[in-house]
């Protein structure tokens, strides 16, 4: 999350003060900042035994769907945040 925030905010010091920034890293670092902040509100998501002793079927699931509806949430979020970083710097410094 330090990394994440840290990074975000030396992508808009670069691009206020002097002019330019990197669109990866406009785009990265604010995702990587909601995803750590996510870890740190939830620790974890369900393991396993929780999932199969709650009578859920793991057995059909996958990829995105053996993510429990809050991680999906924060993916989403933090994909909002990094595509909503990325187009208002490039509205803001083009």
């Amino acid at each position: 999350m330090l990394l994440g925030g840290g990074f975000w905010v030396w992508g808009w010091y670069t691009a206020i003060y002097k002019g330019y920034y990197y669109l990866k890293t406009s785009m990265l670092f604010p995702a990587v900042f909601i995803l750590g902040l996510g870890l740190l509100m939830f620790p974890g998501y369900k393991k396993e035994e929780e999932r199969i002793a709650g009578s859920e079927d793991i057995s059909v699931l996958s990829r995105i769907k053996l993510l429990p509806p809050r991680w999906r949430v924060i993916l989403v979020v933090a994909l909002i945040a990094g595509f909503g970083n990325y187009l208002i710097m490039s509205i803001v410094f083009s």
